[in-house]
């Protein structure tokens, strides 16, 4: 994953690249459509407890060991500007985040994984701060057949937790 900032008055993205594995022993999977859910997470001015879905676009056509990219675009975030509380200030107005964790994830938000800290100055200037180690730690390993299960369990609705995949 890798941020962009906008250009020339453009909306902030991260391009995401995604690689699917070999297929099981014994069975042939078709090429797959992948949903990437980019979510954020406010830190400043104020500091929010959820992730918020940002945006998402859909990697086509990945084929057993092929890759895929996706450039998610996402509006600058920004908070309403009035009092925690009060709910009859209409005259307020919309301040940006200065501060954001920005999550992937192909399963939802209970599957997002951290990649990125953005900080925005007073400028607008877009400082990144990386939160997985690509070069050192590999690629974001997901695995459909757990990701589900771990739902499923969440809903006291699990039958045996699968075999990983690798």
């Amino acid at each position: 994953a890798a941020s962009r900032a906008p250009a020339d008055g453009g909306r902030p993205s991260v391009a995401v690249k995604l690689h699917r594995d070999a297929d099981p022993a014994g069975e042939r999977i078709d090429a797959v459509d992948q949903v990437v859910q980019v979510y954020l997470q406010h830190e400043a001015p104020k500091a929010r407890a959820f992730k918020e879905l940002a945006g998402f676009a859909k990697v086509r056509g990945l084929t057993a060991q092929g890759s895929g990219e996706a450039d998610v675009e996402f509006d600058p975030p920004a908070t309403w500007a009035s009092a925690v509380g009060d709910k009859k200030n209409y005259d307020a107005s919309w301040e940006p985040v200065e501060q954001y964790t920005l999550f992937v994830s192909l399963h939802g938000v209970e599957h997002a994984h951290p990649v990125l800290k953005v900080k925005v100055d007073a400028k607008g200037v877009y400082h990144t701060e990386a939160l997985h180690d690509f070069a050192a730690k590999g690629p974001i390993d997901v695995d459909q057949d757990v990701s589900v299960w771990e739902r499923a369990a969440a809903r006291g609705a699990a039958g045996p937790r699968p075999a990983a995949h690798r």
